[in-house]
């Protein structure tokens, strides 16, 4: 396919990865993926040319596109989709791409999730026109031909007005959804907790090093979802763990539940030793 950058392309950046979208799909540039990953624009466009996938997926997630350079020239750069990043990243080792892997995978996870809070917001607007064209059509219809009182019409209006809170409330529910980071003391806490019980041990695995001295190397999961953010409802693993999680290869249930209530025992445990000030803080609220 071949494809070039509109002006009004919507740009999503976040920890300094821009996803593009066009025609209603999400797309990185291989000039993105060259430097992220520290190669030359060159041999990003080599291994994607060399990649020995089906024509049909190439057409599909490879859009060949073009930039001018710093010299003005006209050069070939491609427009890459999720899968087309996945396939291409396959080939990329070492621990600082594992990390640059997961960020474009967070990147493209929140722009996603941007465009359907959106859709839905536009689907519902829509309805609340729709049905308040409907309903005034219904009322003139009747007014005319059936002389409705003004009650019953009163009545009309606040059950349109009892929708639209509907639609309202779900609105503000998808948004709820977004993932909220967690204070700074719980962070604290949770250190306080991995270095006290954990040796500095990852408590989900208990095999790799996440904390050592005051680098701290893992991750804060949202264990209840990305917007319960509560020191009772977090704590923090190793990436690689971490990852699983995020992506569906380890489940939330059986083992890993019980790792995380074992984990919440110690946390209370410290709670209960003299570090009631890591505590103190009214973390209850989500909204």
């Amino acid at each position: 396919m071949g494809l070039s950058i509109m002006k009004d392309v919507a740009v999503y950046s976040e920890k300094e990865i821009e996803i593009l979208k066009q025609d209603g799909q999400l797309y990185v540039t291989s000039l993105e993926v060259a430097e992220c990953f520290e190669k030359e624009h060159g041999k990003v466009i080599r291994s994607i040319e060399n990649l020995e996938c089906s024509q049909m997926f190439r057409q599909a997630n490879f859009g060949l596109s073009s930039y001018v350079n710093k010299q003005g020239r006209k050069m070939p750069m491609y427009l890459i989709t999720r899968d087309g990043f996945t396939m291409l990243a396959m080939g990329f080792t070492g621990k600082k791409a594992v990390a640059w892997k997961e960020r474009f995978i967070e990147a493209f996870n929140a722009m996603e999730h941007q465009l359907s809070v959106s859709k839905q917001f536009d689907f519902d607007a829509q309805a609340i026109l729709q049905n308040l064209d409907n309903c005034m059509k219904m009322l003139s219809q009747h007014s005319v031909e059936h002389s409705v009182s003004l009650n019953e019409t009163k009545e009309k209006v606040n059950s349109l007005d009892d929708r639209v809170g509907r639609i309202e409330t779900n609105i503000v529910s998808i948004t709820s959804r977004q993932r909220r980071n967690i204070t700074k003391k719980s962070k604290t806490a949770h250190l306080k907790a991995i270095e006290k019980y954990f040796h500095g041990q990852c408590p989900l695995c208990c095999d790799r090093k996440i904390l050592e001295g005051a680098r701290f190397s893992g991750e804060f999961d949202h264990f209840n979802g990305p917007s319960w953010r509560n020191l009772t409802e977090t704590w923090p693993i190793c990436k690689d763990c971490h990852c699983q999680l995020t992506h569906g290869h380890l489940s939330r249930a059986g083992h890993v539940l019980v790792m995380f209530q074992a984990y919440q025992a110690r946390v209370k445990q410290l709670d209960s030793s003299g570090q009631k000030d890591l505590f103190s803080e009214k973390e209850g609220a989500r909204s």
